[in-house]
């Protein structure tokens, strides 16, 4: 079995890779079928770490021209 060179990943280049992705398909599905997508998240609570959380979803979803709702 070969053996393989460790090597460094970019998780940055990974999730905006991802996101590129992601909106070439929302883009299509918005003008093939005139679906728009939307993400919705209803918080409970006031953790810290979800608030973090809902503050990168919120990021990712201006990136890729999702619809989003928080609750």
């Amino acid at each position: 079995m070969p053996q393989l060179s460790p090597a460094i990943l970019s998780g940055t280049a990974l999730a905006e890779n991802v996101l590129a992705t992601l909106k070439l398909r929302i883009e299509h599905l918005r003008n093939l079928h005139a679906v728009t997508s939307k993400l919705a998240i209803v918080n409970v609570g006031t953790n810290p770490a979800s608030a973090k959380y809902i503050r990168a979803k919120k990021k990712a979803a201006e990136k890729v021209a999702w619809c989003l709702t928080i609750r």
